[in-house]
This record gives structure tokens, C-alpha cells and sequence, in this order.
């Protein structure tokens, strides 16, 4: 409340000193803030060591942001040896709390065999499951792999519902990606296809 103003004037400096407090006591969500503001260099020296040993320490105690954050120091080479393999086990941490960013890494991942074999029916899990919980990226993945038929089966109708999404929630490819799986739809294919978007909702 206090870095972003919030009921109180905002002071960056003072939001720091409370961040300490609360890492000392071993809270990991101020671990993963503070390690952000020396990976970006807010406020103090932009440090990548400092900035992976808060951020993953953050990490190993369970805190799925944390673990999302630690994983791409390990993908960059930030702070650490670039080591894809820890960086994975990192984003599955963070998936199997669904956070988001870890369930798309792990699409991209699998889809283009980063570190690993590729493996599209696993890409296609992945951006799925993300995709469930309303994400543009992953939704747009998703309607590339139904009309590339990579990972699931060709389906143009089931790509546009997905790329309909995707251009709903603004993602950059979404309306020409749309306009293009329409143009080799049927007018009743397409009819059904936008009922299914309109009746879909987000996974709770």
C-alpha cells in the first residue's frame, strides 16, 4: 500500500524498508519484490546475484510468483548459469499453481523443444490449461495449434472460437488470425463458432 500510494502517500523508499522488515521474517512474497527491484534495478544497484538468491530463496518457500521469476533467471542466465532444466523444474513449480506465465513457458517450451524433445500434444496441455483461465496468449497458442492440427487435431472451427478469444482480449494476432480461419469457414460453421465463444467462461 504504501509503494503504489494506496490510503497512503506512496514512498518507494519507506515500501523498501517494510519489505526488509517482512523478509526478515521470512515472508517470500517480499523476498520476490525485493529481488524484482535489484534485478531491475529500483531504487538500488541493479545486482542479478542478489536478485536470484532473494528471488529463489522466495521460490523454495513455495511462493508460485517467486518460482515463475526464479525460473527465467535460470532461462537468462541472470544471477546463475543458464541451466534450462532447472529453469523447467521452476516453471512446473509455478504451473501446479497455475500461475500463468510458468503454464505458457512450459507450452512454448514443449512446443519448440527448448532443453527438451519436441513434444506438441504436452504444448497444447499446457496452453490449455492457461488458456482455461482466460489468458489472450494462450489462447491464441491454442487456436494456432487447431488450425495447424499440431498437438490436437485440425479443427478450424474450434481455432476460431479460440482466435475470437484471443482477439476479445486484445492479444496483437487475434483479428487476423480470426479473419483468416473465417475465410475458410462455412457461414453456419462460423454462426456456430461464435455461439461457442459467446457461451464460453473462464475456469473458476
Amino acid at each position: 500500500m504504501v509503494e503504489l500510494g494506496i490510503g497512503v502517500e506512496a514512498s518507494f523508499d519507506k515500501a523498501r524498508v517494510l519489505y526488509l522488515a517482512a523478509a526478515d521474517k521470512g515472508s517470500a512474497k517480499a523476498m520476490n519484490r525485493l529481488g524484482l527491484m535489484h534485478y531491475r534495478g529500483e531504487g538500488v544497484l541493479q545486482d542479478y546475484a542478489a536478485a536470484q538468491e532473494l528471488i529463489c530463496e522466495a521460490a523454495g518457500k513455495g511462493d508460485a510468483d517467486a518460482a515463475f521469476n526464479c525460473a527465467g533467471l535460470f532461462a537468462e542466465g541472470r544471477g546463475v548459469d543458464k541451466d534450462p532444466a532447472k529453469a523447467r523444474a521452476w516453471y512446473e513449480k509455478a504451473a501446479a499453481e497455475n500461475n500463468i506465465g510458468a503454464l505458457n513457458a512450459l507450452g512454448f517450451i514443449w512446443r519448440d523443444g527448448l532443453g527438451v524433445e519436441k513434444d506438441p500434444v504436452k504444448a497444447a496441455d499446457y496452453f490449455g490449461r492457461a488458456a482455461a483461465l482466460g489468458n489472450p496468449v494462450a489462447l491464441f497458442e491454442l487456436g494456432a495449434m487447431y488450425e495447424a492440427g499440431l498437438g490436437l487435431p485440425p479443427d478450424l472451427m474450434k481455432a476460431h472460437v479460440h482466435y475470437n478469444l484471443a482477439a476479445a482480449r486484445q492479444h496483437p494476432g487475434g483479428t487476423e488470425a480470426l479473419a483468416r480461419v473465417t475465410a475458410g469457414l462455412s457461414a453456419e460453421d462460423v454462426t456456430r463458432a461464435q455461439a461457442e465463444a459467446k457461451a464460453w467462461r473462464v475456469a473458476q
